[in-house]
């Protein structure tokens, strides 16, 4: 009996263990998910804050064939606009995991 109960706490243990580590999995996965949200929403707004200066430099230009690739940048649709800040918040993220891998490979010591 006594082993049954030290075999059953044993096992109850490891699940409490189990249990917080998946918490804690869980808690960071959607921190990283909630940042990724925040990083996109401050490219949106960098994007239509550069857009209305771009609108107003647009509205000063002369130039026909200037106005026309302005006119053609200021169509852009919601969700080209989107794609376009995901593929360039992806390609930050490599260009900034690739750079500290190169960092880490130079500096760290006993890492190749």
């Amino acid at each position: 009996m006594l082993t049954d109960t030290g075999a059953i706490f044993e096992l109850t243990e490891k699940m409490r263990k189990t249990g917080k580590q998946i918490r804690y999995m869980r808690k960071k996965f959607l921190d990283q998910v909630q940042e990724n949200y925040n990083k996109l929403d401050m490219l949106r707004m960098m994007w239509n804050e550069e857009l209305d200066l771009f609108r107003a430099e647009a509205f000063k230009s002369k130039a026909k064939d200037r106005k026309e690739k302005q006119r053609e940048l200021l169509n852009i649709d919601e969700d080209t606009k989107d794609l376009l800040l995901k593929k360039y918040l992806a390609r930050c993220k490599f260009l900034y995991a690739l750079g500290f891998f190169q960092w880490r490979s130079a500096n760290v010591k006993g890492v190749n």
